[in-house]
């Protein structure tokens, strides 16, 4: 029978069978056609957790699958990788034009909710006003490296360090290739390079430009 929904199930104790209130233990059901993964919210970051999925059909529930690992003790994380990453030839001579988005999905590559082909944006932290892919710690600046090589191995090149989602980059040399990637940073370090274009998730064709 066709898997219709997954109950995610989450305790402080590895029997599931503690006295815990919510938010420290409870369980979610959520349609197996709409979500892959889920994000448990307003957690405590000194208690350790476990977690465990049951499918579920027409027929009941399924034998429970327990995380890997088995606990986790929330801590805050370095931010996601940047995406819709976006290069071109300047209006100015001797530069190139870059555009990016904030991470939607954390460092590990697993969507706060959905599917990669259909990524849901993050929760917000309590307190907060932005997505929680940022590691739950702000983003205070991005990265940008460009380079004549596509291993950004070569001699010409550059790194610019800016606070928003745009940045031109200057002083190049007049009709050559230039490739583009970018990181995302946070008080607990730096992301994964973005160097691929693709939305939502950093996983098209090598981004490059020719500077005007």
């Amino acid at each position: 029978d066709v898997i219709t929904n997954y109950r995610v199930e989450w305790d402080t104790n590895p029997g599931f069978s503690s006295g815990s209130m919510p938010p420290n233990k409870g369980y979610a059901d959520v349609e197996a056609s709409m979500q892959a993964s889920y994000t448990v919210e307003l957690l405590s970051m000194s208690i350790p957790y476990y977690v465990r999925v049951f499918a579920t059909n027409n027929a009941g529930f399924g034998i429970p699958q327990t995380a890997t690992p088995n606990s986790v003790t929330l801590a805050k994380q370095i931010p996601g990788t940047p995406h819709t990453l976006v290069a071109n030839t300047g209006n100015i001579p001797r530069t190139i034009e870059v555009v990016w988005q904030r991470p939607r999905v954390p460092h590990h590559g697993i969507p706060c909710s959905g599917f990669s082909s259909n990524v849901m944006d993050c929760p917000t932290p309590y307190g907060g006003n932005v997505p929680s892919s940022d590691g739950g710690d702000l983003i205070v600046e991005y990265e940008v490296e460009h380079n004549e090589s596509p291993d950004f191995g070569g001699s010409d090149g550059k790194r610019k360090l800016v606070t928003g989602l745009n940045c031109v980059l200057e002083n190049l040399t007049e009709g050559r290739t230039y490739y583009i990637r970018v990181l995302a940073r946070n008080k607990i370090g730096s992301g994964r390079y973005c160097e691929k274009s693709g939305t939502d998730i950093c996983d098209g064709n090598l981004v490059s430009a020719i500077a005007s």
